[in-house]
């Protein structure tokens, strides 16, 4: 009889204590006859536990106070709606004023994507009801939470940002936008209801890419699963990626 088998994702919920009490009970018992598994959920449980330890970033004001007005390279997204009013930007702006980012540094070279030869700084801030943090590569979220992204990049560029939920299903958060060297660019967007798992893919490229460039590699990367894909390794640009992970309130 075959040993099962567990997602990435399935190994997340583990570590977070949120899988299922029975799929709970059979990972267990595959980690007791499995060295190898209970080394992988253990590392998986030590990364988990780093990114938990960032301190808490300043209380943002209340969203129903007088905001600031946004800088004019900010720009909010509702998840899969039209864009919406920059109440959020406004937050979101002052709240990185306040704050120091969490820097994701990239994997591996610096010569990520075949065409753009460089890298960017991407942070990320999670906010839930008027309480905000920094978060790494994997974030647990409530219907209605706020994300934050703040991209630099060392040249010019273009800046896009789509989602893909694990369904296949891709939409744009951030359609291509001509970005500066050394400026930072911040986007905001409210999470919706939506029920499964979904990641987050900002790019950084020399040319403009497209949603429909982003679905042909959904399809293409079909049997890979949303948890393991941090990027797609034909495109042409430096990526980097968050795996949303829904939690009951």
């Amino acid at each position: 009889m075959s040993s099962p088998t567990f997602s990435r994702t399935q190994l997340e919920l583990y570590a977070l204590g949120e899988l299922g009490p029975d799929a709970q009970r059979e990972l267990t018992a595959a980690m007791s006859a499995d060295p190898s598994l209970a080394a992988h959920v253990a590392t998986i449980q030590a990364q988990i536990d780093a990114a938990s330890e960032l301190p808490p970033l300043p209380k943002l004001p209340s969203l129903e106070e007088p905001l600031v007005v946004a800088p004019a390279n900010n720009t909010l997204a509702s998840w899969r709606g039209g864009w919406t009013r920059a109440a959020l930007i406004a937050a979101a702006a002052l709240l990185m004023a306040v704050a120091l980012p969490l820097l994701f540094p990239p994997e591996g070279s610096t010569d990520v994507g075949t065409r753009y030869r460089g890298t960017f700084e991407l942070s990320v801030v999670q906010e839930r009801l008027g309480e905000a943090w920094s978060v790494g590569p994997l974030v647990t979220a409530h219907a209605g939470d706020h994300l934050q992204f703040t991209v630099t990049t060392p040249q010019d560029a273009w800046l896009m940002v789509y989602d893909v939920e694990d369904s296949g299903a891709v939409s744009t958060f951030q359609p291509p936008l001509q970005v500066a060297a050394g400026a930072s660019t911040t986007l905001a967007v409210q999470l919706d209801d939506y029920s499964g798992s979904e990641r987050i893919f900002v790019m950084v490229a020399d040319h403009p890419i497209h949603e429909e460039d982003v679905a042909e590699e959904v399809n293409h990367e079909h049997r890979v699963p949303l948890a393991e894909l941090d990027t797609f390794p034909h495109l042409p640009a430096a990526q980097r990626s968050i795996l949303v992970l829904r939690d009951t309130p």
